[in-house]
């Protein structure tokens, strides 16, 4: 038995996959987590980018709890419906592209914060933000509505 099969057939795997109200319901937490992480990261990549000027700099740290919090919800409900149809998604090419650039937004994410608390001062009272930093922003929205995209095209291709 693989890795694969295992998880699809453990009990919580069939209760999500088989009863249409507990999958709703992981369905919707992911759609809300999903809100709060790329609906926050939209927020602080605009802002670098020059736009939502009225948001100084230095409260974006404060956003980053929310993503945090939608990526958690987002981690764990992921999991749960990956394993609900364990099988079919590992193989699934669409699916393996909307977990590569998960993997990316992260990485992106990770490297955009250390910039952004290691230049706040400077930003916040005026300083200009730097072309890296505002490449990075595009880039960071590029990849986490592709998976956006990808996750939803796994629901009708997939």
């Amino acid at each position: 038995m693989n890795a694969t099969t295992w998880l699809y057939d453990l009990p919580i795997s069939t209760i999500v996959r088989e009863n249409s109200s507990v999958y709703s319901i992981v369905e919707t937490l992911h759609a809300i987590g999903m809100g709060l992480l790329v609906g926050t990261i939209t927020i602080i990549n605009l802002r670098l980018l020059g736009a939502l000027r009225r948001i100084p700099v230095f409260m974006l740290v404060n956003l980053l709890g929310l993503v945090w919090a939608g990526f958690v919800i987002n981690a764990c409900t992921g999991v749960l419906m990956f394993m609900a149809d364990a099988e079919k998604m590992s193989g699934n090419r669409i699916f393996l592209t909307k977990i590569s650039l998960i993997f990316c937004g992260f990485v992106l994410a990770m490297t955009l914060r250390r910039i952004v608390f290691r230049n706040m001062a400077r930003w916040s009272q005026g300083g200009s933000i730097p072309t890296h930093a505002k490449v990075l922003s595009c880039l960071s929205l590029i990849v986490w509505y592709g998976a956006i995209a990808a996750g939803r095209l796994t629901a009708y291709i997939g």
